[in-house]
């Protein structure tokens, strides 16, 4: 048991838990969007939270990637 809270992976693992546990319990409410005419139902904000940071990391991996891509097929003149 000494060492099983000795290691750093642990300690930080169960911060990250602990730090996750406490923004679940936080955004549990329901929110509605309204963007113009057109509005979603009541969601969970957590849900909206983390919809909004997956689109965010998708698009950020697609740009990337076409960036390298048009790195790689660049020919000077």
């Amino acid at each position: 048991m000494k060492n099983f809270f000795a290691r750093p992976k642990t300690i930080i693992w169960g911060v990250f838990i602990i730090l996750l546990l406490i923004i679940i319990l936080q955004n549990v409410e329901a929110v509605t969007i309204s963007v113009l005419f057109w509005s979603l139902p009541p969601i969970p904000k957590l849900v909206l939270i983390l919809v909004s940071m997956l689109l965010g990391s998708i698009l950020t991996l697609a740009v990337r990637y076409e960036m390298k891509r048009n790195k790689r097929t660049f020919t000077p003149e």
